[in-house]
Parts: structure tokens; sequence; C-alpha cells
């Protein structure tokens, strides 16, 4: 071609190192030497087409694309790459940031992904490939600080929903609006007896912590046997079994009846740390269970909705639960037929 007969003119005077060549769609590494004694031309030829597409590439991605070598030093970072630079505080040819360094010694592959680190006030997933061809390392990085702040706002918006509420609002099975329907359910009801009596005689830092102890303890209970943690109406618990999740009527009840003995038994631990922490009145809690129709879902106005349930069903739990005795379950006619 033209251009190599140019350098090849140029080589008689003086001999060309390190000149690239374009030849077709592949870019070629020259080095030509004259040797006069023996009245030719050496022409020494690597093909450099991956890794000057290797280097050009990362200039073109919106993403942060940094390159180093196995002494982990800093080759190349695009301008995606700047605002972790910066936060790293490092240059060319500086170590990279120690966390980094850190998962490739303890790992023994050339692949590592899934890499989480906040990076100033942003936070990046990273993945480092080894490229073993061309003895260096690529880190390819995502901001992905939108969606760390939506799964810390959806882990906060969980608190405030039962697990089974929860997950059937963000699966999509539970549609955000007003709408319910007619189920057999199981509804139970408890409270602490002489709770306000109890109340105004501790200080309310110690309440707070006795309060959220005991309904926490009630609640993972409730989880574990499949219940639908209602509301906490100040001492009190609602929940309710068969919806959004169902095990059929039969089980959905013993497994109401089963909860609330484990709960009772429970009870006698939480009795104990109140003691300790200098609680003198008893702790004694009353249980009301009834099964029926009850009508369950989205309840509220456009603006503002409550998952919860309405009936007759929810009424007769709640006498069950203001009749019963100290420590006791009380059961309906309903639910001891279904269990029985």
């Amino acid at each position: 071609t033209d251009p190599l007969l140019s350098l090849v003119n140029k080589s008689i005077k003086k001999a060309i190192s390190d000149h690239e060549i374009q030849v077709d769609n592949k870019t070629y590494l020259l080095n030509m030497v004259h040797l006069p004694a023996f009245d030719f031309i050496t022409i020494y030829a690597t093909d450099i087409t991956a890794i000057k597409l290797i280097n050009k590439f990362p200039d073109k991605n919106p993403n942060p694309v940094m390159r180093f070598n196995p002494e982990y030093k800093l080759q190349y970072y695009n301008q995606a790459s700047s605002y972790i630079i910066e936060e790293w505080d490092i240059e060319i040819n500086d170590l990279i940031h120690d966390d980094i360094i850190k998962n490739l010694n303890e790992s023994q592959t050339d692949l590592y992904d899934d890499i989480e680190q906040v990076v100033g006030e942003r936070v990046y997933r990273f993945s480092i490939i080894r490229v073993i061809e061309f003895d260096f390392y690529l880190i390819y990085g995502t901001e992905i600080t939108d969606t760390k702040d939506k799964e810390l706002i959806l882990i906060k918006l969980s608190k405030y929903f039962s697990p089974q509420v929860y997950n059937s609002i963000f699966s999509g099975q539970l549609d955000v609006k007003i709408s319910t329907k007619r189920k057999q359910l199981t509804v139970f009801f408890s409270d602490i007896k002489g709770f306000t009596t109890i109340s105004e005689k501790i200080e309310p830092e110690l309440l707070t912590k006795l309060i959220t102890s005991y309904l926490t303890e009630m609640t993972n209970i409730a989880i574990e046997y499949g219940g639908t943690v209602d509301k906490y109406i100040g001492d009190a618990i609602m929940i309710f079994f068969g919806d959004p999740e169902s095990k059929g009527i039969e089980n959905d009840a013993i497994s109401c009846v089963a909860m609330a003995l484990i709960m009772k038994e429970k009870l006698r631990v939480i009795r104990n740390k109140w003691k300790r922490l200098g609680v003198a009145e008893n702790l004694d809690i009353r249980m009301g269970i009834h099964s029926d129709m009850c009508t369950v879902g989205n309840f509220g106005s456009q603006d503002r909705l409550d998952y919860t349930i309405l009936g007759n069903g929810v009424n007769l739990a709640s006498r069950l639960e203001n009749l019963a005795q100290p420590n006791e379950i009380l059961i309906s006619e309903n639910t001891f037929n279904i269990v029985k």
C-alpha cells in the first residue's frame, strides 16, 4: 500500500519504531529496520486491533469503566468514572481503592460480580474482569443509588404492613385500590389485663421498651403460624387467618389456636423479664378467637387505604377476648367445631 511504501522509503534513512498503520479493518504496530549489509528491510508487525478497541470502547460507555494492572495501579478511566476517581482521591499510576484490592485478594476467580460499594454520596455495583490476554483488569461500574434509596423506602414501608399484605402488594397480587370480598376467616384478639394501671406507674421510656418487646414477641409468633397482623391498638393485637394467604378453613383455625397456645407459653418468659425490670404488677393477657364470614380488603379513602376486616365475626372475637379470664384463650363454638 502507499502508506507502507512511504514508510519503507523513510526507514532506509532512519529506523522506524512503534508506528501504527491501518490495513483494511486491522491496526498494526510497525517497527522497520534497514540492513544495508544485506540490502533489505526487516518489518516487524504486531496486530493491535483488539487493544485499540478495548482502549477506545470505555470512552463511549456511559457507565464507569476503569483499567488497572496486576500491581493494582490505575492505568485508565473514562469520563463516567471521574466522580469515583475524585472520591477515591487517586490518579493514573496510583493504587486503586483498598476495598477493590481486598475483594480481588480474597477471590480465586477471574470474574468478580456484584461488589457493592458506597462512594461519596453514591452507591455503585462493580464487576471486575481479568483480561489475561492483555494482562490487566477492567472494572465496570453501575450506579445504583436510586435503587438502594428505593429499597430503603420499601424496608421502611414494610414496617407498616404485615408480611403477607406487604408481599401481596409488591408482587402485584393485591391492587392498591378500594376493593373487598367476603371470606371465611379466623379472627384473634388479645390484650394485657390492667395495662392502663401498669402504664401509669412506670416511666414512658421503660413503658415503650416493655410494650415493644411484648408486641415483637407476639408478632413473631403470629407470623410463624401464618397470621396476618391487622393492627395494634395500644397493647391489644388483632390478627386474622385466611387472607391474603390461606391453608384452608380448618388449617387456618388450627393455626390460630396453636398460635394462641404458644403465645400463652411465651408470656411466662416475658413476665419474668418484666419483673427483672422492676414491674411489680402481674403480666396477664386475655385472648379471644372466632371463625366466621368477614369482609376483607382495602378500606378507606381515595388517598389512604387500610387492609383490614369488618363484620360481626370481628366484633364477636373482640367480645370473647373481653369475656376471657386472665391468661385464658376463649374460643367460639364455630372455631371449636372446626378444630375439634
